[in-house]
């Protein structure tokens, strides 16, 4: 699994959701933006997707706009039974540029794939399992 890129942002979501094993996490933004993460929670994949923004009073994260639990992160995030499903919705939230990265689109079908191979074979996928990362409704 490749070590999720360290910013501000994914700390907020890994922090405030332990139980979710984050496989990828994308922020898309400058002084604005949006977070969108995949991850694995219980049986499902989830695809997080969340804004910030620049100021207290406008969501900025770290003034009270960032996800505080489990409870928000599922609430902003929609729960898939397939790692194919959840890779296509994760790829369509990114921009332009980025929903061409087959690479990428690729390596993060690979890993979803091991994960279910694991969780197959009796071994529970869990974030600290990962030395790489510190963790709805259905669609």
């Amino acid at each position: 699994m490749k070590a999720i890129e360290e910013n501000y942002f994914s700390d907020y979501l890994k922090e405030s959701s332990k139980e979710v094993l984050w496989i990828d996490i994308e922020d898309v933004g400058d002084y604005q933006g949006e977070v969108f993460a995949l991850g694995r929670f219980k049986d499902q994949f989830i695809v997080f997707a969340g804004y910030y923004g620049s100021c207290s009073g406008c969501g900025a994260w770290g003034e009270g706009g960032e996800p505080r639990d489990l409870t928000d992160v599922l609430a902003s995030s929609a729960g898939f039974w397939n790692a194919e499903g959840a890779i296509s919705h994760f790829f369509s939230l990114l921009p332009d540029e980025k929903k061409k990265d087959r690479d990428r689109r690729k390596q993060l079908g690979v890993e979803c794939a091991e994960l279910l191979e694991k969780e197959k074979n009796g071994h529970r996928s869990a974030p600290a399992d990962l030395v790489a990362v510190d963790s709805c409704r259905t669609v």
